[in-house]
């Protein structure tokens, strides 16, 4: 009996660590390389903006690293409208950069043009850091004539669209669409969610209006099953480089 009791204990204490080891993340199984990985990108300064929430920055040099690194494993760089028809049979990254900061231009810019790596960027025309440089016009035109750059809709305002009305909603969308349209002289076919907040009224809105994707703020890697809820990786400034793997392969970089 004594054994018997043992055994019971041991085999408990074995599954208990097994299911505490799967939010572990260096202990969850590493996800199929081929599926896609979207990162999830802000800022881009050297320095984080004053009054910006942790995490929102990603340095030049952390962004140097994390370039070269996917280069280095053989990922290929597609846009978000590539990102649709690319075959799930190589790795592949999808860079989306929400809100459209100036730094983009300033030090993204030249970090795509060295690695020529492919980026979407989603900029909403309203300045939502008092004082923060925005992308300008002629800084997104020059970004979408080089080839590496698409630019997609984020509402004009950067709205909560779950806190606007119909009318307000899909104006929001739709005047988004036709100003990066109009600068770029390119479709405006991409669209990410201000805030990752949407309801089933706004999917349909960008079914109408024309765009083939959107994107959420919620995290995972996985086959997109629903092109107007593709989650992403946050690709938080706070990161070291040895967890940058773990976002790539796990979904997440905390341990």
């Amino acid at each position: 009996m004594g054994l018997l009791y043992i055994l019971i204990t041991v085999v408990l204490f074995a599954a208990l660590v097994g299911l505490s080891l799967r939010y572990y993340f260096p202990f969850r199984f590493p996800k199929d390389p081929n599926l896609p990985r979207v990162l999830m990108y802000h800022a881009t300064d050297v320095e984080p903006w004053q009054g910006m929430r942790a995490g929102l920055n990603v340095s030049p040099a952390l962004l140097a690293f994390q370039l070269r690194y996917l280069k280095e494993h053989g990922y290929t760089f597609v846009t978000a409208t590539e990102l649709l028809t690319f075959p799930p049979v190589a790795r592949h990254v999808c860079l989306t950069f929400d809100d459209g900061y100036e730094d983009n231009y300033a030090n993204l810019f030249p970090l795509l043009r060295t690695y020529q790596a492919k980026a979407t960027i989603f900029p909403a025309r309203q300045r939502e850091y008092p004082g923060k440089p925005m992308l300008t016009d002629t800084q997104i035109r020059e970004m979408s004539d080089s080839g590496l750059v698409e630019f997609g809709g984020h509402t004009m305002n950067h709205v909560k669209l779950p806190d606007v009305d119909d009318a307000t909603a899909e104006r929001e969308i739709r005047e988004g669409k036709a100003w990066i349209e109009q600068v770029t002289g390119k479709p405006c076919t991409s669209f990410v969610y201000p805030f990752g907040q949407y309801t089933p009224r706004d999917v349909e809105v960008l079914k109408r209006l024309g765009f083939a994707c959107a994107f959420t703020c919620d995290k995972g890697i996985r086959r997109i099953e629903d092109p107007y809820r593709i989650d992403r990786l946050s690709a938080h400034g706070e990161m070291k480089t040895w967890q940058f793997p773990l976002v790539l392969s796990r979904g997440k970089f905390k341990i």
